[in-house]
């Protein structure tokens, strides 16, 4: 229940104690709903909030060296996109994602991972959340409190997101930073990744599979997913190993570049969201081609602007799935319209695939795709269908799931 507060900007001892009560009474709720016995109930509580009184955090800050990264020009660009570090850059469909006012559904019980060091057959995975600030008045309690009720959430979340085959442990604390000359190089607004990163593997372990990182400050820069280690072939990506410019030895594959925690609310489903859609980016979307209606010898077309979903590719869920596929419902006259619900979303079979989460047996299922138009000219009310799609066909195209030593 407490968050660690790294201070890299001075040479000061920090030490930082924060008691997140709204935590508390949420997971004293959650100990009720699950537990019908009260007095183990009770006991459990009792020791929770002995464990978070008594819990401390001491961190001492360092100085990184002075060292600028050198910025390549897609995150110099000035426009409402989503970035990617393999060299694509698309439309981030946030305009559709509408705030939900209604409760967000039940969520299944998640179990205690363990952990696989494998990226090609793993199924466990760990994240840790930092969240950047420029001073440390930012670091305030309830932009920390609001993180950690981020990171609780989301691992139920993506549990839930790919079906319960995989699980990502969250439990490590939120940890607060002070960027240092390095993360702020010449604008104080603008968060240089792969700094925060070394900072943060200055004081803390080599353990961690993603790290998702949030501001605590209003930054023009967009979020976005590095791929920091791909050894994975017969996903359109490619290998890569990229860990010593991160300040990672050994685990680090991906890193998140979130929003400012300040236009977060744990409460709405597009936070999860958000964060699904760039974790997922470590393994899609980027077999084959664009969707164009065949022309120029397209294969497969379930992606468009070659890193996301073709919103025509029908989900297998009643909504959207993370990474941009469309829920298509009949209109009765041979014709299909989207429909979106406000909740969660879940990755689509093709992504759990790319993930090595599928099993054998579902790879000769065909999934629909409907013709809604060519980006950015889509019709969201009168789709046809179009052809269907198999994981045998993504396999026939790309080559089986493969991975390389390195």
């Amino acid at each position: 229940m407490l968050a660690k507060v790294f201070s890299g900007a001075t040479g000061d001892q920090k030490l930082y104690i924060f008691i997140k009560k709204n935590s508390l009474r949420m997971e004293k709720k959650a100990f009720r709903a699950n537990n019908k016995n009260r007095i183990f109930n009770c006991i459990l509580l009792i020791a929770l909030l002995s464990f978070s009184v008594l819990k401390t955090s001491v961190v001492f800050s360092q100085q990184n060296q002075d060292f600028k990264e050198l910025i390549s020009h897609w995150l110099r660009t000035d426009s409402p996109y989503d970035f990617n570090l393999d060299g694509k850059v698309n439309s981030f469909d946030f305009a559709q994602l509408i705030i939900n006012i209604l409760p967000t559904p039940p969520l299944t019980p998640m179990p205690t991972p363990t952990l696989s060091p494998d990226p090609c057959s793993q199924s466990h995975f760990k994240m840790a959340f930092i969240l950047v600030a420029q001073d440390d008045f930012q670091l305030t309690e309830e932009r920390l409190a609001k993180l950690d009720s981020i990171k609780a959430n989301f691992s139920t979340y993506f549990y839930n997101a790919t079906q319960g085959i995989a699980s990502m442990d969250t439990t490590y604390d939120v940890v607060g930073m002070v960027g240092n000359s390095s993360v702020f190089p010449s604008d104080p607004n603008w968060v240089i990744t792969r700094e925060v990163t070394k900072q943060f593997y200055q004081s803390h372990p080599d353990e961690f599979d993603f790290i998702s990182i949030y501001t605590a400050f209003s930054t023009p820069r967009y979020q976005s997913h590095a791929t920091v280690y791909n050894n994975i072939q017969g996903i359109g990506k490619e290998l890569i190993n990229d860990r010593e410019f991160w300040g990672s030895t050994s685990r680090l594959i991906g890193v998140n570049h979130m929003r400012s925690i300040n236009s977060e609310n744990p409460e709405q489903p597009w936070v999860y969201n958000a964060l699904m859609h760039e974790t997922g980016h470590q393994w899609c979307c980027f077999v084959g081609g664009n969707f164009a209606r065949g022309e120029g010898g397209a294969q497969l077309e379930i992606i468009q602007q070659g890193i996301h979903y073709y919103r025509g590719l029908d989900s297998p869920y009643n909504n959207t799935t993370a990474m941009n596929s469309d829920h298509w419902v009949a209109n009765g006259d041979g014709t299909y319209k989207r429909e979106m619900t406000r909740e969660v979303e879940k990755y689509h079979a093709f992504t759990l695939y790319f993930m090595g989460l599928l099993p054998e047996t579902e790879f000769s299922k065909e999934y629909q795709i409907y013709d809604a138009g060519i980006p950015p000219d889509f019709d969201f009310e009168s789709a046809i269908p179009y052809k269907t799609v198999s994981i045998n066909d993504i396999i026939e195209a790309e080559g089986g799931r493969t991975c390389q030593s390195f």
